[in-house]
């Protein structure tokens, strides 16, 4: 319970411990001025933040003038001194400053014999001649682990109480990455975005750390992995989350997807290789994300699915087919538009169709470049006319009439977005809303794709943004209200 004490407002430590958890190590140290109690709970925290940048000192220097290296070891000093544990240990050091990662390499190896559960490490920029310490991997407390752009070597794993593991562009001797994940069991979050692997050359001029094959990280194991690490159907059973970016997955990867991971919730695959066409199937997923650069085919079947992200790069749409979809959902498609044609705009109709069921999202980028189009007309009728949430359109040039008659040709926005870029903002701006507001009012001749459309409305922004995030939004009613027109 809180007490007033000489007129302060005092609060229980553990709760300001609480709330400077949500403060960066910067922004809980400023909390110190409030009073008695705040700056003595500081003292005592039980998470710490260190970062480099926090500090003015441009070079690190001699460590024994260093801001930084005196403020960072004298908190590890005192909680030793004082028999204090920490559960998180957070620290950003700046990559280029090799002066700095003998400092790097002390704070971690203390943190973890004071007893920290939870490391947090940063290199910035990232840099292939720093090692993480063995005895992190080593820790058989240590519960999560997020390290950004340093070295793994292949050293013994027993964090056997780890729960969350994020590698952002990291280098891993061999096949680490395996040794790994049989090693942890438990693992729940597993996060991957553009990590690779390296060899290590001995008797090298260069301490024996010279990358001599730098391939991607590979997330299907050969025979040979599987025999060296003992992998079976048991591993990953735990796995709510996985986040996977610029690896070499194969089509196997996928398959037999629900029995692998059985409590998988959350699905993210971004720019990653080697698959094509794939098919999943799994009752526990509830978001999936893909973002790919080239053809991409698969099949879903997922019954509690309740958000789907697609982004896609150089004008190519993927074919998505859904077999089993939760009553409600919703799904995010952002599309690039190099060569408007006909084919593009039918295969658009065909991707959006497949996500009637849900609420769509959809994004379409007119990529600079794209100035003219070739002579097509929308002749016919669509089968199906999805009904679109919110159209989002970016243009770096003002969009020809024929964009928006492949547009209104594939699907029936009920609010369509405009961005505009840097420099092209009042250019873009004018010509684009002329060019709508022409094409919605009936001020022009080239009508016959908006034959129900029953009102139009210009919706204002509600928070004023910079010029060059500047939007409008138009409102779009239909005479057919219904998530599918025929």
């Amino acid at each position: 319970m809180a007490k007033c004490l000489n007129a302060e407002f005092s609060l229980p430590e553990h709760i300001i411990h609480y709330i400077q958890t949500f403060l960066t190590g910067k922004e809980a140290a400023q909390t110190t001025v409030l009073s008695k109690s705040w700056y003595s709970a500081w003292l005592t925290r039980p998470n710490l933040d260190f970062d480099q940048s926090d500090f003015n000192q441009i070079i690190f220097g001699d460590p024994k003038t260093n801001e930084f290296s005196i403020f960072s070891k004298k908190t590890l000093r005192r909680y030793q001194d004082s028999n204090l544990k920490i559960e998180s240990f957070k620290l950003r050091i700046r990559g280029w400053e090799r002066a700095g990662y003998a400092l790097a390499y002390e704070l971690i190896v203390k943190a973890i014999e004071i007893g920290a559960t939870d490391i947090d490490f940063e290199l910035c920029p990232a840099t292939v001649t720093f090692s993480l310490p063995h005895g992190v991997l080593g820790s058989e407390t240590l519960t999560r682990l997020s390290v950004k752009g340093c070295k793994i070597e292949d050293v013994k794993v027993r964090c056997s109480r780890l729960k969350s593991l994020i590698l952002r562009q990291v280098w891993l001797e061999g096949d680490m990455i395996w040794g790994l994940l049989s090693s942890c069991p438990l693992i729940e979050d597993l996060v991957l975005p553009d990590c690779k692997c390296f060899t290590k050359v001995q008797n090298s001029p260069y301490n024996n750390y010279i990358t001599t094959k730098r391939r991607m990280l590979a997330l299907t194991p050969s025979f040979e992995i599987v025999k060296q690490y003992n992998l079976g159907s048991g591993e990953l059973q735990k796995l709510k989350c996985l986040f996977l970016e610029k690896a070499k997955i194969t089509t196997l990867f996928f398959s037999d997807f629900s029995s692998k991971f059985p409590c998988l919730k959350n699905l993210v695959v971004h720019y990653c290789f080697g698959y094509k066409d794939i098919q999943i199937y799994s009752p526990s997923l509830e978001t999936i994300s893909f973002a790919h650069k080239s053809v991409m085919k698969a099949n879903f079947d997922v019954p509690n699915i309740r958000k789907f992200s697609f982004s896609g790069c150089r004008g190519l749409l993927p074919s998505l087919a859904f077999q089993k979809v939760s009553r409600k959902w919703e799904s995010n498609i952002s599309v690039c538009c190099q060569k408007p044609s006909y084919a593009w705009f039918f295969n658009l109709n065909k991707l959006l169709a497949n996500f009637c069921s849900s609420t769509i999202y959809l994004s379409i980028d007119f990529q600079y470049g794209v100035r003219t189009v070739r002579s097509f007309d929308f002749t016919g009728e669509t089968e199906v006319l999805p009904a679109v949430q919110n159209l989002t359109l970016h243009a770096s040039h003002s969009v020809c009439y024929k964009h928006l008659d492949g547009i209104f040709w594939s699907c029936r926005p009920k609010f369509i977005i405009l961005h505009w870029l840097p420099g092209l903002v009042e250019q873009a701006n004018e010509g684009l809303l002329a060019l709508l507001f022409m094409k919605l009012t009936g001020e022009c001749v080239r009508r016959p794709l908006l034959y129900d459309l029953k009102e139009v409305k210009v919706v204002e922004e509600q928070h004023p943004l910079p010029e060059y995030e500047r939007t409008i939004c138009f409102q779009l009613k239909w005479e057919v209200e219904s998530s599918i027109f025929f």
